[in-house]
């Protein structure tokens, strides 16, 4: 449960920011675009409401290297027994995807930091 809290809130901490640079490939630059209306207005429209599994699949989208599809469905499959565990209470011990939720944390911590810098734009940026 820790490596699932753990994996969770890594997520949640990086998710605006990534979440940005998703939304941005998809409007790209020219404000007068429709495209850029539409997914600005669906940006306003989804603030706060997205789960995490569709926000984990943003980070793993940004950062994500070419396994990245089934890390999605090992996340799917990390929730699910997370769920079953918190709500049913309904999970045998051996069935415990515990190497499997760390690897995945420590996997997707070593991406963010990898590509932290990507995150700052120059619009971001400061001059000095």
């Amino acid at each position: 449960m820790f490596g699932w809290a753990a994996l969770e809130t890594l997520i949640n901490k990086v998710f605006s920011e990534y979440e940005k640079l998703f939304v941005q490939s998809l409007r790209g630059s020219d404000p007068a675009n429709k495209a850029h209306q539409y997914f600005a207005r669906m940006h306003e429209v989804m603030k706060g409401k997205y789960n995490i599994a569709i926000k984990f699949e943003v980070v793993a989208g940004c950062i994500g290297d070419a396994a990245v599809e089934a890390d999605k469905q090992e996340f799917i499959k990390i929730m699910k027994v997370r769920n079953a565990l918190f709500h049913d209470r309904k999970a045998p011990d051996n069935a415990l995807p515990t190497t499997m939720t760390v690897e995945l944390l420590k996997k997707y911590l070593r991406l963010h930091m990898k590509n932290k810098g990507r995150l700052t734009t120059p619009s971001t940026q400061t001059r000095h």
